[in-house]
């Protein structure tokens, strides 16, 4: 059963100072010490969610040692769990909880409640941003189907803007006629709610979007925005060889023989250097010879009861800079306004490029100033964001990352990300 409890806990653990810090509802509620992974062992950091709960728990890697109050972040074996907790790191890679707070945190905590493990010690903070999604206020539902535009109304659509910025909507063609985007565009950079007047709205997509939230799961969104990944480049790049008459075999993502002959022959007959494997000039050389761009944009993934549900292609400005990764959680909604109050936290700030010196200033506003600048690289296209704001739910929570999630992400968990 889902509970709303498990909308504001937050986990974080620091690794430099071997604490484990718990907050509700963004404030600070609880803190141990900790003992984490040795040299040899060390525990993971980035961002994760407890997937398993067991009171009495023995592993079954290290000669069946006991393990109470377990709760589990990876099926590799990565738990939070009552142990010894010496002054250092002792354990093999788990996070091991003094006895007392150990049973106290099992009986605090819920499935999907994030657990963040980082090097520093990141502190939720609140943050306002015009990417971050926000619920639409319903107005009331027609009818019947058939009802006339003129007597229905969009539901409200709200975005919180920080000054400077520009609207997210303007990404991809509307599924609203100009005027009533004309009104959003203005509610969004007034910061005001406004009933958007549907004469231009269809009224069939109105109550296909009402029909969709009446019916959705209150569990909470799990959303993910990366880069798009090695592999799914080279199976681009494996179609437009396709196209353009070099006989790849099968366009999967993967560099067998046949593709490495392809991409010779094309390399020769565009006096590239002939290396058989793909590289920055041959994505440049593909795209230009096929008029359609191998880009660098992001895509945006979406996990509900740990089930893949949704996927989509995102645009990502200057990709040649680095993300970071970010965890953003939204604690709370407020239908009736249409307004959603989410927190921040940086599992990895963005790093340096060459020649970049190190950001001065205190650590919480340069990471505040670090999660504003991932937000405004993305550009979600509109019927996306429609799409995931119309299944909103208060627990979701967005991460952006470089990093992907492929290596954790699976059968019954969340996005796993990971930082190191």
């Amino acid at each position: 059963r889902h509970s709303p409890r498990s909308h504001g806990i937050q986990c974080v653990v620091s690794l430099v100072k071997q604490k484990m810090t718990i907050y509700e509802g963004g404030k600070k509620v609880g803190r141990t010490r900790v003992s984490t992974g040795k040299d040899g062992h060390r525990t993971p950091t980035g961002i994760f969610s407890i997937i398993h709960k067991r009171r009495r728990h023995f592993s079954n890697i290290y000669n069946n040692a006991p393990m109470p109050y377990m709760q589990r972040l990876t099926w590799s074996g990565i738990a939070l769990h009552q142990g010894v907790v010496p002054n250092y790191r002792a354990s093999h890679g788990c996070i091991r909880l003094p006895s007392g707070f150990a049973g106290q945190l099992f009986g605090f905590t819920e499935r999907r409640s994030h657990v963040l493990i980082a090097d520093g010690n990141p502190v939720p903070q609140l943050i306002n941003h015009s990417a971050l999604f926000q619920p639409s206020a319903r107005a009331s539902k027609p009818t019947n189907a058939t009802e006339t535009s003129s007597t229905t109304q969009l539901p409200v659509r709200m975005a919180m803007n920080t000054a400077g910025q520009t609207s997210q909507t303007d990404a991809a063609p509307s599924a609203i006629g100009d005027q009533a985007q004309k009104q959003e565009d203005k509610a969004s950079r007034t910061g005001k709610v406004q009933l958007l007047a549907s004469s231009d709205a269809d009224p069939e997509l109105q109550v296909h979007r009402q029909l969709m939230f009446a019916t959705r799961s209150e569990a909470p969104l799990r959303i993910l925005i990366t880069r798009k990944t090695q592999q799914q480049r080279i199976k681009e790049a494996q179609q437009m060889l396709l196209d353009l008459g070099y006989d790849v075999g099968e366009a999967d993502g993967y560099i067998g023989k046949q593709s490495v002959k392809a991409i010779k022959a094309f390399q020769t007959d565009k006096e590239l250097t002939v290396t058989g494997y793909p590289n920055a000039a041959l994505f440049e050389a593909l795209s230009k010879a096929s008029n359609r761009s191998i880009g660098n944009e992001a895509f945006i993934y979406v996990r509900q009861k740990q089930k893949d549900i949704y996927s989509a292609a995102v645009e990502l400005v200057e990709p040649e800079k680095p993300l970071g990764t970010h965890l953003y959680t939204l604690m709370s909604i407020d239908e009736t306004s249409g307004m959603a109050t989410w927190n921040g936290m940086t599992a990895k700030a963005r790093g340096r490029l060459p020649g970049q010196r190190r950001k001065k200033g205190k650590a919480s506003e340069v990471e505040a100033q670090t999660m504003g600048q991932a937000l405004d690289r993305i550009r979600l296209p509109k019927h996306v964001r429609m799409r995931i704001e119309d299944m909103l739910t208060a627990g979701s929570s967005l991460i952006i990352t470089d990093t992907g999630h492929a290596r954790e992400t699976g059968k019954d968990t969340d996005f796993i990300v990971l930082t190191r």
